[in-house]
């Protein structure tokens, strides 16, 4: 069994983070807003495909993508990223 010190330092843990940050910051804006997926790839220039994708925390999409979505949105991402090093038993 993974350990959860090990866990959070795998790829797909990092990537299920990511999705669940734009998740949230979608669903947020579209509930305070009232804004639909099309309404948010109209404001963005992006396709209702990729905001949906968002919409069901499948984004899974281009750097460029993100950032512009979550800009539309009204949230900006803060990234910080750390040195881990793995210790080998």
């Amino acid at each position: 069994m993974i350990k959860n010190k090990d866990l959070v330092l795998t790829p797909e843990y990092i990537k299920t983070r990511i999705q669940i940050d734009i998740y949230n910051a979608v669903k947020t804006h579209m509930t305070d807003t009232g804004n639909g997926a099309n309404d948010i790839a109209k404001n963005t220039g992006l396709n209702t495909k990729t905001v949906k994708d968002a919409e069901r925390c499948n984004f899974n999409g281009t750097l460029d993508e993100m950032v512009k979505l979550l800009v539309g949105v009204g949230a900006f991402p803060m990234l910080a990223f750390g040195v881990y090093t793995r210790k080998e038993n």
